[in-house]
């Protein structure tokens, strides 16, 4: 009995009978390059074609892909160069880096800068490596502070990590194959990319001034050096930069002839010295390949106020049992401690660990069993002399191993979580199944990823390993994770089928979930949190404005019950309130946008038509919010003195209509719950079974809309908006509009306001007056806003506000109800709006009408659309309203990024 792609072994009789891939299904680990992937901060994945040299992107969650243009080398010759091997995306996903290995010809390595949609990225500059000189690795300098989280969920700022980066954005740092560092950088107020080049192999040091040299590759007693594996080291206040390298020795150029005629009348008696000389000639095989350590180079990047400067100063290097390096990875360590304010006078500082660098090995040993995979993890320590501050002291030493033996090592990557702590991820695969679990059809955990301490390597108790699921043993290779990339906010894992395979196989499998800490334990408050994962991960995404989706996407599985993702959220906002920091209309606004798309990804994947409808009406209440705190900040943007820009009356006539039809509808919901006397204790309809999309029975009854009345923050901010309303609309009946176009607008306000049934003078006042009704109802409003849907609880003081509107002769219920445009299309049978004249048809910003064949961009967030204005469109709108629309040119009202029409 056998399997196509692997063999299955028998142990004793009553032993399981189990599946074990073969060693050609695992040889992907030991190859070079693996194919490259990366997530930006945007959410978007970019990974290498097959067999094409072109990067593709998908923006997630959606399944659509782009094509990333290529520079124009490729584009004129594009089998001329293989697939990139190297695709890297800056912090701030504005810039990406791409190398493509030349088909024996010199590579070319390429930056791209993103435009204002997610998918849309533009070639910035190209240039061409030498031969033997391709890039290796690289990353960015210059990050922005993270941000995490304290043991008591508070969001604080760790330091700066790596050197200052003050004269260039951006900036890149690549490692090539001949052994040299590259700093690739655009200095501020400049357009082009400068290059500066120092050796790895030599103490090195070059000005920007000076043009860089390209030596070539390193020479050794035996030939050539290649690096083949490399690693860049960064550390928190650290203006060192560590490199660490592996090199291949490459085979001499030999001494005899490449031809030697036969001579057939040549003595058979041979020179014993030629006999010799063959023989090591023979043995120098024995000293090809792989070196046997890893190289370090210390780095320093500077810059004097005038120009950039480099410098390298080679290290010991690091002695290794084992050969065949599969990974090398830097991992930063925790921020050093302030230092003591006698640090003059006293001892030299006890070395503090900077980073960890981890190397991981595999053995396929003589093809005939499972290979067997290693760990090793070195301590990167420096101490500063009080007498020679300027002077550091490094030292390296092997600190832990592990060894892997029932399962082999896939990949080790650091593990980016909310907590000061070195961590890193390690995956494994599983090296034996039982063959009843492979005969399944249904998908089969292959191995999984589990958090591992450093520098002690044990695994982590306060993170639950997580499987990785293939789909079968039949396509075992397509779902081995080779190369892999973490989300935005460390929550969900891209894997990349290996390089042989065509095409491209895009996974992504969960990563391990954090277990909350007993707030009562004495656990170490560094490494522990009481705050569930998901809503640390939250908070700090949310300060660093980075995209939410790998979260949300969390949240929004079948498996995760509604009723836990209203606790999250709930969690989430009481951690922003406790924390406010003055920013309360910021985080707010973000919070809003983060319900948005919570529930609107839920309603997405539910398969039951009412749960569906219901979580779309509570995206669209938190999308309502987002709208009305955009429209008061347009108002407060286009004030001229005390009154309203005259200039602005056409664009904010818009936003009054969408105001007053908003107002529109909460008056009617409050008539018919008026009219409509006790409202029903039971479920809107029966839960569904499985945990799959059940809406809270003590949630159910209340419409949502009613959130705005019954939040004292969000009452107060319909009081603002019906404010803003009313004064533009008396401001514009005392003046005479200017212009056809400014008098049509005023027109039009004046018939929305008056027609709407509604006083909203005399409204103002009874929103001032309810707000009492609200007070001493914190905690029930607070997880009515987190649900948007306000809880049972708030029933008694609904009424008495429903009652308070319906009697205070502020709205004419007539007026209310019938419209005249209702008249016409039931007598003359015409139809004076269009039926699509919603929401979905408004520009999402502006609130006006969106022209048919006009190029729009899509919110990936609530798919709002947008128009996409030319400059002399602009130019013809009030400068102040220009300079409103201008906050929302990267992102939607709602927070979400844009993205084309079809990145569905």
């Amino acid at each position: 009995m056998s399997t196509p792609l692997g063999s299955p072994f028998k142990g004793k009789a009553k032993e399981e009978e189990r599946w074990q891939p073969g060693w050609w299904q695992l040889h992907p680990l030991s190859e070079r390059p693996q194919r490259p992937v990366a997530w930006t901060s945007s959410s978007t994945i970019l990974f290498a074609h097959a067999t094409l040299p072109t990067i593709v992107g998908r923006v997630f969650p959606s399944h659509a892909q782009f094509a990333v243009p290529p520079p124009a080398p490729i584009t004129g010759s594009p089998a001329l160069y293989e697939p990139p091997t190297i695709i890297n995306v800056s912090p701030n996903g504005q810039w990406m880096f791409a190398y493509f290995p030349g088909r024996d010809e010199a590579g070319v390595g390429c930056f791209w800068t993103r435009g204002i949609q997610v998918d849309d990225w533009n070639v910035r500059e190209w240039w061409s490596f030498p031969s033997a000189g391709g890039a290796v690795t690289s990353t960015w300098l210059g990050h922005p502070r993270e941000w995490i989280n304290d043991a008591s969920g508070r969001a604080i700022r760790l330091p700066a990590l790596g050197p200052p980066t003050p004269g260039s954005t951006p900036t890149l740092m690549l490692i090539t194959e001949n052994l040299q560092v590259l700093v690739c950088y655009v200095r501020k107020g400049t357009v082009s990319i400068k290059i500066i080049t120092c050796s790895l192999t030599f103490p090195d040091e070059i000005r920007e001034s000076i043009p860089s040299q390209n030596p070539g590759s390193p020479a050794c007693p035996e030939g050539a050096k290649l690096c083949v594996s490399a690693a860049i080291g960064l550390g928190y206040d650290e203006t060192s930069i560590m490199v660490a390298t592996r090199s291949r020795i490459l085979t001499g150029p030999s001494s005899a002839p490449s031809f030697t005629p036969i001579d057939l009348a040549l003595s058979l008696d041979l020179n014993p010295q030629t006999q010799d000389e063959e023989l090591n000639r023979t043995n120098d095989w024995e000293k090809w390949g792989e070196d046997s350590s890893i190289e370090l180079c210390e780095v320093r990047l500077g810059f004097d106020g005038v120009e950039m400067n480099l410098s390298t100063n080679p290290l010991p290097p690091l002695e290794c049992p084992y050969q065949r390096l599969s990974e090398l990875v830097f991992v930063t360590g925790d921020p050093r401690p302030p230092r003591p304010a006698d640090f003059k006078d006293a001892n030299p500082v006890v070395p503090h660990i900077i980073m960890y660098l981890v190397a991981s090995f595999v053995d396929f040993d003589d093809y005939s069993s499972s290979p067997k995979s290693q760990l090793l993890v070195y301590s990167m320590s420096r101490k500063l002399s009080p007498s020679h501050r300027n002077v550091p002291e490094w030292s390296q030493s092997p600190v832990s191993s592990r060894s892997f033996t029932s399962e082999v090592l896939a990949f080790v990557t650091p593990h980016h979580s909310f907590l000061r702590t070195s961590t890193i991820l390690a995956g494994t695969i599983n090296t034996s199944m039982p063959l009843r679990t492979v005969k399944r059809k249904t998908e089969l955990s292959i191995g999984s990823v589990t958090v591992l301490q450093l520098p002690s390597l044990n695994p982590n108790a306060h993170w639950e390993p997580a499987p990785i699921l293939g789909s079968s043993v039949d396509k075992f290779l397509q779902d081995f994770p080779c190369n892999v990339a973490l989300s935005p906010n460390g929550g969900l894992l891209c894997t990349v089928s290996p390089s042989p395979l065509s095409p491209s196989r895009i996974t992504i499998h969960p990563l391990p979930t954090y277990k909350p800490a007993d707030p009562s334990s004495t656990a170490d408050l560094k490494t522990t949190i009481s705050l569930p994962g998901d809503v640390a991960v939250l908070i700090s995404a949310m300060r660093s404005r980075r995209s939410l989706s790998d979260v949300v996407h969390r949240l929004s599985l079948p498996s995760t019950p509604l009723q836990e993702v209203e606790h999250q959220l709930l969690r989430t906002l009481i951690q922003l309130e406790e924390h406010d920091d003055g920013l309360r209309n910021l985080w707010l606004h973000d919070f809003f946008g983060l319900l948005v798309e919570t529930y609107r990804s839920r309603a997405l994947r539910s398969q039951n038509d009412a749960d569906k409808e219901m979580l779309l009406v509570r995206s669209k209440v938190a999308h309502d919010l987002c709208s009305i705190m955009a429209c008061h900040r347009a108002f407060e943007d286009c004030k001229d003195g005390e009154n309203s820009d005259l200039d602005a009356v056409w664009p904010l006539s818009r936003l009054c209509t969408w105001l007053m039809a908003f107002l529109e509808n909460v008056m009617k919901e409050c008539i018919l719950l008026g009219d409509a006397g006790d409202i029903p204790t039971t479920p809107l309809h029966t839960p569904i079974s499985h945990g799959e999309d059940m809406l809270a029975t003590a949630t159910a009854p209340i419409p949502p809309i009613f959130i705005h009345l019954l939040h004292p923050g969000l009452l107060s901010k319909l009081r603002t908006s019906v404010a803003d309303v009313r004064r533009f609309h008396d401001y514009l009946g005392k003046l005479n509009a200017s212009g056809e176009n400014a008098q049509l607008a005023k027109t039009i306000l004046m018939d929305t306001v008056d027609s709407s049934g509604i006083d909203l003078k005399g409204l103002e006042t009874v929103l001032s007056q309810i707000s009492e009704e609200t007070k001493g109802l914190e905690d029930d409003t607070r997880s009515s806003l987190a649900a948007c849907q306000p809880l049972l609880s708030l029933l008694a003081p609904l009424r008495k506000i429903v009652f308070k509107l319906s009697n205070a002769g502020v709205i004419d219920k007539p007026r209310l109800f019938i419209k005249a445009s209702d008249l016409v299309t039931g007598i003359a049978k015409l139809r004076l709006l269009d039926e699509n004249d919603h929401d979905e048809a408004l520009d999402v910003v502006s609130k006006g009408p969106l022209p048919a064949r006009r190029a729009v961009r899509v919110c990936l967030r609530c798919r709002g659309k947008v128009q996409i204005r030319d400059g002399a469109e602009t130019t013809q709108v009030s400068p102040r309203w220009t300079a409103w629309e201008s906050k929302w040119v990267d992102r939607c009202i709602c927070g979400g990024m844009w993205a084309a029409p079809d990145a569905r």
